[in-house]
């Protein structure tokens, strides 16, 4: 399981250059009421790549940061690379005891050709691993940090004539993802008390056990990368790694100048300093972001001056707000999700395949996907549409979310998407814990509904916990088993008391 707060929202760019820029943002979120649980400084913090400080110029006083940033109910990851380069506190001692990806003369590996700025430590050396976590745990736990972005661990670095402890780069180049995360996911389980969570760009098998979670690396901000995401996520997560995610609106910076092909959805006008000359861009943000409050963790960033909900101008704030405080009312429906993933190790974001495996129309469909086994979820991805064709698998009726209108399965239907709705369908038979408000999952959120979609029997696990230690793996958690009996439109629950108010006043069948 991971933290309760990596299910929520993780606000990031590149990159907050400072302790005052960080701050404004968390004011800002705060100030508005807006939901969200973890802020992301990324790189280049520190005054020498594997230094592993943090410039006292741009964070004067960053453990006075973190504990106010903690009294806001934030947690905060910081990006720690495994390069140093030469001259840095840390290089002489790494390399006195060979702890380098190296040659075979024992230098250490430097890059690749264009990239000459250091050398990765050999996380498959488990001395190295250590000594590398207590640096970590040195230079960042102590301060109060909560959470780590393992970047560059693929490594960025040629396999072909360098070596790792446990052999040569050609026959294991792949698994330095698998043994760095577990350097901090050990360490983590050993010196802090909250769950690990380390975020990498890149994977192996297995790598799902470190408390990682994964994401689609430095992608451009385009219509065409977007609509790659969909598939590529639905393969990455049918590998056995069910925690994915993208950078939304794309990681590279936007282009001076770009002509939509279609009239922008979105009036771009307001917030020029930002996009600049890319019209739809706001329309792009805005799908991707819809698309990101239904990926299993929903994390932003990129390359623009800001990259906050109200960055993208008064018409797509609102919107983006919509999806933000959506995200947060299915808590506990996500929440339990990640349960049933740690339970069997099965994605919650699936292709249809997964699920509709009767139904041959469904087994190559790259654009839709099931999030839980209760949503069908259908991405905008391309511009100026304010429609798209999506298909309802059969063997089940489906509802519009958004209308509760109810639909047969086995047939492509016209789905109505203007720039504030993305295509969102519930299966019959499915019960959904809705929460109430909150602005972080520190707080505690009440069962405000259990929304119904009758035509099916159905039943849904309901699962709680503290949302932030190892208690659960003692057996300290609670389930509430949620059954609907179709025929006699009845609905029971047994287990854990889930909600103190009437059953109905929280029951919610839907109806057309």
């Amino acid at each position: 399981m991971l933290p309760k707060s990596a299910y929520g929202f993780i606000q990031s760019k590149q990159r907050y250059s400072s302790q005052e820029d960080l701050m404004e943002v968390a004011k800002g979120y705060r100030d508005r009421h807006l939901p969200i649980d973890d802020l992301v400084i990324d790189w280049f913090t520190y005054t020498k790549m594997g230094q592993m400080d943090m410039d006292p110029t741009a964070w004067p006083d960053p453990v006075g940061m973190l504990r106010e940033l903690h009294a806001m109910n934030y947690h905060v990851m910081i990006s720690v690379w495994p390069r140093f380069v030469p001259g840095s506190r840390f290089f002489n001692t790494i390399q006195a005891h060979g702890w380098f990806e190296h040659l075979a003369d024992g230098t250490p590996t430097n890059g690749l050709p264009y990239d000459r700025a250091g050398s990765d430590i050999d996380t498959t050396n488990p001395d190295a691993a250590m000594w590398y976590w207590n640096i970590v745990k040195e230079n960042y736990v102590t301060k109060g940090f909560d959470a780590f972005w393992a970047d560059e661990t693929e490594p960025d670095l040629p396999p072909n004539g360098s070596y790792f402890k446990i052999g040569p780069g050609t026959e294991y180049f792949n698994v330095y993802p698998l043994f760095h995360t577990a350097a901090f996911y050990k360490g983590m389980r050993q010196d802090i008390k909250e769950r690990a969570l380390v975020l990498a760009r890149d994977s192996y098998l297995g790598a799902q056990h470190n408390g990682a979670i994964f994401w689609s690396s430095d992608i451009s901000p385009t219509w065409d990368v977007l609509k790659r995401q969909v598939p590529t996520g639905i393969n990455f997560v049918a590998s056995g790694m069910p925690y994915w995610s993208t950078d939304i609106g794309g990681w590279q910076g936007l282009p001076a100048r770009h002509k939509p092909e279609h009239p922008p959805l979105l009036d771009p006008s307001d917030a020029r300093d930002v996009v600049g000359g890319y019209d739809d861009y706001p329309e792009l943000y805005t799908r991707w972001f819809e698309y990101g409050a239904f990926q299993p963790n929903f994390r932003t960033h990129g390359t623009r001056p800001h990259n906050e909900v109200w960055s993208y101008g008064k018409q797509a704030q609102p919107i983006l707000e919509k999806y933000l405080r959506l995200r947060y009312q299915l808590m506990p429906y996500i929440y339990s999700l990640g349960w049933q993933a740690h339970q069997s190790g099965a994605p919650f974001m699936r292709g249809l395949f997964m699920d509709f495996g009767n139904d041959p129309k469904a087994v190559n469909i790259r654009n839709e996907y099931m999030f839980g086994p209760a949503f069908l979820v259908a991405p905008m991805v391309e511009q100026g549409m304010t429609t798209r064709s999506v298909y309802l698998p059969a063997g089940a009726d489906w509802y519009n979310f958004w209308t509760n209108e109810r639909l047969h399965g086995g047939q492509s239907i016209t789905a109505l998407a203007p720039i504030d709705t993305i295509p969102l369908f519930v299966r019959a038979g499915s019960i959904v814990p809705m929460g109430a408000p909150i602005e972080s999952t520190n707080q505690k959120q009440v069962i405000e509904k259990l929304r119904v979609y009758p035509g099916a029997d159905g039943n849904f696990m309901l699962y709680s916990d503290d949302g932030r230690t190892y208690a659960y793996e003692q057996g300290t958690f609670q389930t509430t088993e949620i059954r609907w009996n179709d025929a006699e439109k009845k609905l029971t629950h047994t287990g854990a008391s889930a909600w103190t108010a009437p059953d109905s006043s929280v029951v919610e069948v839907v109806r057309r």
